[in-house]
């Protein structure tokens, strides 16, 4: 879609140390543009030279591995960025990022951020917190892969998720029933019936499109412990791909 005016980054969390007057600064180094739900922003092995800045939207980053299945190693909401290989000596990008709703994304070249670090060390020390943050989650996510149960890695992805993507602390918008396969490194089907059992368990919600998180203590110990308890059926799985692949509010 087509380049907008640069827009106002003062509640954005990297640069919530700036002042008013730097922030206008900032904005005019910033190119910012609107993409549409599914665009590819930018694919794995393309050149990068610049760090981008999800202000709206909602992004994945994925990998396709060997047996050609994505795997979606992290999902963002506004006030994330992404593409920062390019910041840190990387030549091209190492995994595919996609649209997950309609986004508003900007872009700073690398000369130009590297400089903004070396002016501002608080924005420098707040980039290297998030970034540890994301290898963290990154870790977690790969020990989960490994060696948690379909329900452990479920009920994980659900609360990390419900705290990234700025929609809450309790709901998780805009993934289709194959989507989340992809993100538990599952099958749609083992995922279906996973999200069933939280639902007659009474863990989640489920409506058009979205959700929504109910019971996190119990989710909680799930994602400790793992899914083996969860035995009780209300829907059936069929109706529960229907409701995450409608096209509610989440996908307009």
């Amino acid at each position: 879609m087509g380049r907008e005016e640069p827009s106002s980054l003062a509640t954005f969390g990297l640069f919530r140390d700036l002042t008013s007057v730097e922030h206008n600064i900032l904005a005019t180094q910033i190119s910012v543009r609107s993409h549409a739900a599914g665009e590819i922003v930018y694919e794995s092995g393309e050149p990068g030279d610049e760090l981008h800045l999800l202000l709206q939207g909602q992004i994945q980053l994925y990998r396709l591995v060997m047996t050609g299945q994505t795997l979606v190693t992290l999902s963002l909401g506004p006030g994330s960025f992404f593409g920062e290989g390019a910041m840190v000596g990387a030549s091209a990008h190492t995994h595919y990022a996609r649209c997950v709703h309609p986004s508003v994304i900007g872009r700073i070249g690398r000369r130009k951020f590297l400089w903004l670090l070396s002016a501002k060390p608080a924005v420098a020390l707040r980039f290297a917190e998030k970034l540890a943050q994301r290898n963290s989650r990154l870790e977690q996510r790969m020990e989960a892969l490994a060696y948690k149960d379909d329900s452990a890695r479920l009920a994980t992805l659900l609360l990390s998720l419900a705290e990234q993507t700025g929609l809450g602390p309790a709901r998780v918008e805009g993934l289709r029933s194959q989507e989340w396969g992809n993100l538990v490194g599952a099958y749609r089907e083992s995922v279906t019936k996973t999200l069933n059992e939280f639902r007659a368990n009474g863990l989640i919600e489920i409506g058009p499109g979205h959700i929504t998180l109910v019971d996190r203590p119990n989710l909680e110990l799930v994602a400790l412990l793992g899914g083996g308890s969860l035995a009780h059926r209300a829907i059936s799985n069929a109706e529960v791909r229907v409701l995450l692949d409608s096209e509610g509010p989440a996908f307009s």
